[in-house]
């Protein structure tokens, strides 16, 4: 009976080192992993800023040629009317 309660205590010890070991190898992993997502991160948002600013910029040019061409027809259509 002794040498079975000391085989299964042996047995617990074993699988708390073995489970001990991947808890400390998964905190390393993300010690390691979190400031590689973190700068990914934040290159996807500079990326995505730039490229909204970039949007912005062309439509805001579209929008002063269609306000330009609007104007130019608006002042035909007044002097063909006078």
């Amino acid at each position: 009976m002794n040498e079975k309660q000391s085989a299964i205590e042996q047995d617990i010890e074993l699988e708390k080192k073995n489970r001990f070991e991947s808890i400390q190898h998964i905190k390393q992993c993300l010690q390691s992993d979190f400031p590689k997502l973190q700068q990914q991160i934040d290159k996807e948002h500079e990326d995505a800023q730039l490229n909204i600013d970039k949007i912005k910029l062309h439509a805001s040019q579209k929008t002063q040629k269609l306000n330009s061409a609007i104007d130019d027809q608006k002042k035909i259509r007044e002097e063909s009317e006078e």
